[in-house]
């Protein structure tokens, strides 16, 4: 079977968030000229800021602008070819993505859309919406993260188009690494608490907080550590007053951290907390499992999938501070369940989430939509 060109067109960093983390990955993997004789890619980048992404800017009509022409460049130099794109499930940004694919489908170009967030369902309410969606799904195999997402897209694309594609990390620490640290943080008279997202509502900062200030209640030693770059919706100034008016001295705000502060922080913390109201997949959580460490986290999205309850860590119903509590409590303290759970999760993420297995499979993607109409 002769070769192909592949188009990826996908949203890279600026900002880093988990959809850009996974993205910047894709376009690294050197293995993609084994089954494309050339791969083009076309950045989706509107916002450079996590807290900008879902403002408008007349900026981003001229980078939409400019990323049509690029998109236009590249195709019409020839019919066909594979386009793997990052489409964008609601609101303007979906409309924005959908001109694009009527670019590519007048170009008859083989689209596989790679989704990552929810937000059809929600907005197939509207009539528009669900117009467009029937429009963009008539054809094209869709990529989803978890198996709970289907549901979310089921009214527009049959179920044998749709192929579920776990995300998966570089593995970013040794067994030695993780040995050390384990036998260090049993030792630990304070646990060490980590909430590492964006610091906005919807990540569940603030319900964390509540959790926290009714252990502190029952006299528990524990530190927490928050960090993350602050969305519109909770300020810094906030933040500190809700940390303030719960009397949690035991708190740090330790702002965004990358490279080897995030590896840092992550090895030195005992418990990682996710308390998510609104997930699709939940990358941290993997990033927190792959460094040995157990993992509270709401039952939301792909994190059903990814979590193990009682073998890898807990799951806990949504916004509820006081089940999150009581498992945190568990946590502080059992030690050696701590450390239990940290290897459990590090075998899941070795098995299921490591890098090599996200590239290997999104290839036999790519090859079988390559091969077959």
């Amino acid at each position: 079977m002769s070769k192909q060109g592949l188009l990826l067109l996908l949203h890279l960093s600026p900002p880093i968030n988990g959809v850009t983390v996974i993205n910047d990955q894709i376009i690294k993997m050197k293995r993609l000229d084994e089954i494309f004789d050339h791969v083009n890619i076309v950045p989706l980048r509107y916002s450079k800021k996590i807290s900008d992404i879902e403002s408008f800017h007349i900026n981003k009509i001229i980078i939409f602008i400019r990323t049509f022409y690029n998109v236009f460049s590249k195709k019409s130099s020839g019919k066909g070819g594979i386009v793997l794109f990052s489409l964008s499930p609601k609101g303007c940004a979906f409309v924005r993505d959908f001109l694009l694919v009527l670019l590519l489908v007048f170009y008859k170009a083989k689209i596989i859309f790679h989704i990552h967030g929810f937000g059809f369902k929600k907005y197939s309410s509207n009539f528009l919406f669900r117009f467009l969606y029937k429009k963009v799904f008539k054809s094209g195999v869709v990529i989803l993260p978890s198996i709970e997402l289907i549901n979310d897209i089921e009214d527009f694309v049959n179920r044998e188009r749709i192929l579920i594609l776990n995300n998966g990390i570089p593995n970013l620490y040794n067994n030695n690494q993780i040995n050390i640290s384990m036998k260090k943080k049993l030792l630990r008279k304070k646990p060490q608490i980590l909430f590492f997202s964006t610091m906005m509502k919807s990540k569940g900062p603030l319900i964390l907080l509540k959790a926290l200030s009714l252990i502190k209640a029952e006299k528990l030693n524990f530190e927490a550590v928050f960090a993350g770059e602050f969305y519109s919706d909770l300020t810094e100034d906030g933040f500190r007053m809700e940390v303030k008016k719960n009397d949690l001295k035991d708190i740090k705000y330790v702002g965004p951290l990358y490279g080897n502060k995030k590896k840092k922080i992550f090895l030195e913390s005992d418990i990682f907390i996710f308390p998510t109201l609104n997930e699709a997949f939940g990358l941290v959580a993997i990033e927190a499992m792959s460094a040995g460490i157990p993992v509270i986290a709401s039952k939301e999205g792909g994190l059903n999938s990814i979590i193990l309850h009682n073998e890898t860590g807990f799951l806990f119903k949504k916004g509820d501070s006081i089940e999150l509590a009581y498992y945190i409590k568990k946590l502080i303290l059992n030690p050696n369940i701590r450390e239990s759970f940290g290897i459990a999760g590090r075998d899941r993420y070795k098995k299921l989430y490591s890098l090599d297995i996200f590239e290997n499979n999104l290839l036999g993607i790519l090859n079988f939509c390559k091969n077959n109409n």
